[in-house]
């Protein structure tokens, strides 16, 4: 939305990023940026005499920023305090290429402007070589006496920019993520001692035939000596019953977590360090039934998979975010049980934000049935009882366009593991984010919005196929109702959430076992542009959809390290999932909605 800053609404901008400022101070952004390419400043591009020239009026000086600074790629010259309604408003670069994109089914051509050009009432956007251009003016009269001066303006401005000259997009330190989670770590009396840290053994497990090269570590949990920060490399007493027979192809099960398929041994002093890659149940278990009816989802054990912080090569590690604009920091809390979900904030000193996404339980229980027979998946089922509402919150602000970030499809650091008493298996969370921030220039933008659940989350699965359980949800708290945006331009907010629970083994490095996904998404648009036809409309989308399974998981950053290993053995690499998997099949995606005030046509929906 290309909303002018003639009014209040600027002064409600800064209120909201100070607000904001006090919210998340504590994130802290040290994002380099440095440009290959020097664009002319917007304000030496257009005097105000030519200012005034176009609007056909007296103009006051340039207006400051909040910081009380002239922007590079902004300029803008108000009307005096009392009077008539003028004001122009200058942008160059990538805001008014964005803006553009945005307006592209509302603009029309001009020919012979620039090498491309397009205008609309109160706008024209032109392009000389990669540099693009916009000019805004604001008159409260008709407006046709206005097409032939901008026409002339916007030629003027780009006669000053320099033959050649493009925009390179800056280069700055990658968003990266930052996990933090709940000092202690949680307890539970199921696991407690090294079984809290490393899981339980499985030494003792009965009605379970295991593979023929499934070798059981005694001891359990007291056997293990450490783990590497990515949950691939455990390093095993060398005495512990079992580690003699470890070879490489071998499946090694000496706790819940430490629980894969062998793919490097090596002597470290008194100990053996073991690096393991996934595996199914039927990789480890030849005949198995597992079941468990009402277990209770509560007191959960938090544990940290720490993601690298470079990337390597031919790949997007987790722990990095595509950032869109400049370089920030997304610092992430997992939550769990009767609300499971996540709270980040973002900061890159240009934008700031506070995000939370909650699913509500009423309370939570599990039911799972796995049966496996002659090393074959039988019947597996999965049902989470109890979810009743999922709620987002989420508050944003913006200096500038810069302040904008896009994460692209993020793995939230750490594991939520619940174990439920049935041995070695036990419930564990893992958690996605893809968030998309596009506010309009100096903007705010805040929003939240609630739905009903009823019915259980879940599948059930059988030779015959699999089924997903029913489930219902319903708007309690439309976005539509509960958003409000201050910005220069159109405000784009989405927000991209998966959550899985596996019954099974592993953690945040690998899981293994019945899993079902819940992937919400939900976008939200505000156009408060002074003069466009749709001001002060809202419009959101809503989208749910589901996935369930038995196989293996593992993230991005694991299976580049999994598959570099199996390469140097000149074993054929692995996919990052496993198993037999029912389609996404869809929950909830009511249509499209729009809000107005009273007199404004809502937009045209898809």
């Amino acid at each position: 939305m290309k909303q002018s800053r003639i009014t209040k609404p600027r002064l409600l901008v800064v209120a909201l990023a100070v607000l904001l400022a006090a919210s998340v101070g504590v994130v802290s952004s040290t994002a380099s940026r440095a440009s290959t390419t020097q664009l002319p400043k917007a304000c030496s591009l257009l005097t105000k005499d030519e200012a005034q020239k176009l609007a056909d009026a007296d103009l006051a000086g340039v207006v400051l920023d909040a910081a009380q600074e002239v922007t590079e790629d902004f300029c803008e010259w108000d009307n005096p305090p009392e009077g008539y309604v003028a004001q122009v408003q200058l942008f160059i670069g990538d805001g008014a290429a964005k803006t553009l994109e945005l307006d592209r089914e509302k603009v029309k051509p001009v020919p012979g402007l620039g090498d491309e050009a397009y205008e609309e009432e109160g706008y024209i956007f032109a392009r000389k070589g990669a540099v693009w251009i916009e000019i805004h003016l604001v008159r409260l009269s008709e407006w046709d006496p206005f097409w032939q001066p901008m026409r002339d303006t916007a030629a003027l401005v780009l006669s000053r920019i320099p033959a050649g000259a493009s925009e390179t997009p800056e280069v700055s330190a990658p968003s990266k993520v930052v996990g933090k989670l709940p000092a202690g770590g949680g307890s539970n009396p199921l696991w407690k001692g090294a079984a809290r840290r490393y899981g339980a053994g499985f030494a003792g497990l009965k009605g379970v035939v295991y593979q023929s090269n499934v070798v059981v570590i005694g001891g359990g949990a007291s056997a293990i000596r450490g783990v590497s920060p990515d949950g691939l490399t455990w390093t095993v007493a060398g005495k512990a019953p079992g580690v003699a027979d470890l070879k490489v192809g071998k499946i090694m099960l000496a706790t819940s977590f430490a629980a894969g398929r062998v793919l490097a041994v090596s002597k470290s002093g008194p100990n053996v360090k073991v690096v393991l890659g996934p595996v199914t149940l039927t990789d480890v278990f030849r005949q198995a039934t597992f079941d468990a009816k009402g277990a209770p989802v509560k007191q959960p054990l938090y544990h940290n998979t720490t993601l690298p912080t470079t990337q390597p090569k031919a790949r997007t590690a987790q722990s990095v975010s595509a950032a869109a604009q400049g370089g920030g920091t997304f610092t992430t809390i997992p939550i769990c049980c009767a609300n499971t979900g996540f709270a980040t904030t973002y900061d890159n000193g240009v934008g700031r934000a506070t995000i939370a996404v909650n699913l509500y339980f009423n309370n939570p229980t599990v039911d799972f049935h796995i049966v496996i027979a002659g090393g074959s998946l039988k019947e597996a089922s999965l049902a989470l009882h109890g979810a009743a509402k999922l709620g987002y919150t989420f508050v944003a602000a913006t200096k500038s366009v810069k302040g904008n970030v896009h994460s692209g499809p993020t793995r939230l650091p750490g594991s939520i593991t619940i174990p439920l008493g049935t041995g070695p298996l036990s419930l564990t969370f893992t958690q996605s984010f893809d968030i998309n921030i596009q506010l309009g220039g100096a903007a705010g933008f805040k929003t939240s919005g609630e739905f009903a659940v009823s019915g259980d989350l879940g599948f059930r699965y059988t030779p015959r196929g699999a089924n997903p359980s029913a489930v219902v949800m319903a708007t309690l708290k439309p976005f539509l109702e509960h958003t409000e945006s201050f910005a220069l331009g159109t405000s784009i907010i989405a927000i991209g959430w998966a959550v899985r629970a596996t019954i099974g083994i592993g953690q945040g490095g690998f899981t293994a076992g019945a899993y079902f996904t819940l992937k919400p998404g939900v976008s939200i648009a505000m156009d408060g542009s002074f003069g466009s036809k749709y001001q002060g409309c809202v419009t959101a989308a809503t989208s749910v959809t589901g996935e369930g399974g038995v196989g293996y998981t593992i993230p991005d950053y694991v299976l580049s390290i999994v598959n570099t290993i199996l390469g140097s053995l000149k074993i054929k690499p692995i996919a990052g999932e496993g198993g037999p998997k029912l389609a996404e099949f869809p929950i909830f995606k009511p249509k499209p909605g729009a809000a107005c005030p009273p007199g404004v046509t809502p937009p045209p929906l898809g």
